[in-house]
């Protein structure tokens, strides 16, 4: 079977129709570290709009179903060149059977959901964190990250307290008797409701479907996430950070393992040798 990374210029897309590839040979031209990146989560939470804003800078209202090609994209860390490959996926549970193939060799994994859907992050803890450490070893980091913060920012104070209207108009001096009224008040019925206060429950019931900042910092620690991180795919905000911390993740890593099979191989050339040729050597 390839390797993601032997097949990495089919990832990231570069190579034409004739089989050209001087586009992929300079994306990977000083390369320091190759890392593979996993997005998982929810459908419909926003998981390809992420990808296809930082990557092509693009944005798309409508929702399709996970049509994102696996893309390489390099990102600099302290004068390092870090090629990230990111791979897409399906968050319906029509395709689970389909996922588990894709973890393979995985360096880093995004669990997303979305801060305007408290059920995505529910899913978070139920869905995604386990089937990740199911399938990755506990060493691969988990970067959590809320989608759609544009939807939460959005001012609900207009809606909620809009501004009066000010009128002015000529008050006519008009003196009349005062009639005796008497009424019984009924009970406002959704169904009765102005349109005024039906938009008054959809906010309020909108906003208590909504995750707070510190609701997805929580989260992140009871998953054991490396970060947690929100961002807009619509506005473009948000997205670099999370990338970048990726990269900056994956460079830490391969220092890490270094320093280990250096320490292994030290560790291997020394194992059995006398005691004594040291004081000799001295």
């Amino acid at each position: 079977m390839m390797s993601w990374r032997s097949a990495l210029c089919w990832g990231c897309g570069c190579a034409n129709a004739r089989g050209e590839e001087d586009d992929c040979e300079e994306l990977t031209r000083n390369v320091h570290v190759t890392s593979k990146v996993m997005v998982v989560g929810d459908g419909e939470v926003g998981k390809t709009s992420l990808l296809m804003r930082y990557v092509h800078n693009e944005y798309r209202e409508e929702y399709r179903p996970t049509i994102f090609e696996n893309q390489a994209v390099p990102v600099s860390v302290h004068n390092k060149k870090v090629l990230l490959s990111l791979f897409d996926t399906a968050g319906q549970e029509d395709y689970d059977y389909l996922r588990p193939l894709m973890y393979p060799e995985t360096d880093i994994v995004l669990i997303c959901f979305s801060v305007e859907d408290r059920a995505s992050l529910r899913n978070v803890k139920e869905r995604w964190q386990p089937e990740v450490r199911a399938y990755l070893a506990a060493k691969v980091p988990i970067l959590l990250v809320g989608l759609k913060t544009d939807l939460r920012s959005s001012s609900t104070h207009h809606h909620l307290h809009p501004e009066p209207e000010v009128v002015t108009y000529p008050r006519p001096e008009v003196t009349y008797p005062r009639p005796e009224v008497t009424y019984t008040r009924q009970p406002l019925l959704k169904d009765d409701a102005s349109p005024g206060v039906v938009d008054l429950i959809g906010e309020q019931q909108r906003q208590d479907r909504q995750v707070s900042y510190s609701e997805g910092q929580k989260m992140a620690e009871r998953i054991g996430a490396k970060a947690y991180f929100e961002c807009s795919s619509k506005e473009n905000q948000g997205l670099t950070a999370i990338f970048y911390e990726a990269a900056r993740l994956s460079l830490k890593q391969r220092r890490v393992s270094s320093l280990r099979k250096a320490l292994s191989l030290s560790l291997s050339s020394s194992r059995g040798r006398p005691v004594r040729s040291f004081w000799r050597a001295a």
